[in-house]
Parts: structure tokens; C-alpha cells; sequence
């Protein structure tokens, strides 16, 4: 879900970034701020201090709950492939023991659908 918002945020001008950082700040969800504040970081867009001071008292999410929510969501994504590399291995597994159980077929597909959901569980820990 993190990746969505941030190739959406990759996607915006420093313009709408910078409103969706400040102004708008309280019509969107936390993710997509955060989001939004991490492709400003990577494009090296600064925010005029006066600015966002004045738009703070609209903010819904205070530093200490923005830190929170990162949390969680690294928490589900490390979760998530941890899950992956799991059922992953145990398809894989699965599909050799099978294959050389001699009952006439090559799993081949749960072997590669295996392999693949364990490495991609493996990129995204």
C-alpha cells in the first residue's frame, strides 16, 4: 500500500506536493502524507518555515503519531514478506518432494510460483 502512494506522489508537481504538505494536509490520509513528505526529501523541495507554522494548527497528525504509523506499517510490510518467503519455500518445497515422490508428474508450477513468492517475500524484508 506504501508503494502505491509513494508512485502516486512521484508522479505530482513540487507545487502539489508542497500543498499536499501544508494547505491540504488535513484532507488526506496519514500514508499518503507521509508519502508525499519523503518524495519532497528526495527531490530536495524545502517548505518555507512561515508557511508551515501556519498551516500546523490544521495538522491532525503530530510528529510522534506520524513515527507511530511508520512503525506500523514497516511492522505489516515486514510482515507481509515474511509471510511470503514462508508459503513461498513451503510451495516450493512442496513441489520438489512431490516431483521426486515419482507420481508421474513435474510440479513445475508450484516449484516456480514457490521460487518466486519466496524471493519476492526476500526483496521486500
Amino acid at each position: 500500500m506504501e508503494n502505491e502512494f509513494k508512485e502516486v506522489m512521484s508522479e505530482r508537481t513540487d507545487r502539489e506536493l508542497i500543498k499536499i504538505a501544508t494547505l491540504e494536509r488535513n484532507t488526506y490520509k496519514p500514508i499518503a502524507i507521509i508519502a508525499a513528505e519523503k518524495e519532497m526529501e528526495l527531490r530536495e523541495i524545502e517548505i518555507d518555515k512561515n508557511e508551515y507554522l501556519k498551516t500546523k494548527k490544521y495538522l491532525k497528525i503530530e510528529k510522534e503519531e506520524r513515527d507511530n504509523l511508520e512503525k506500523q506499517i514497516n511492522d505489516e510490510n515486514k510482515k507481509n514478506a515474511t509471510n511470503n518467503m514462508l508459503y513461498g519455500a513451503l510451495w516450493c518445497t512442496g513441489g520438489i518432494v512431490a516431483s521426486v515422490a515419482d507420481f508421474g508428474y513435474i510440479f513445475w508450477g508450484a516449484i516456480v510460483f514457490g521460487g518466486i513468492q519466496f524471493f519476492k517475500g526476500t526483496s521486500n524484508l
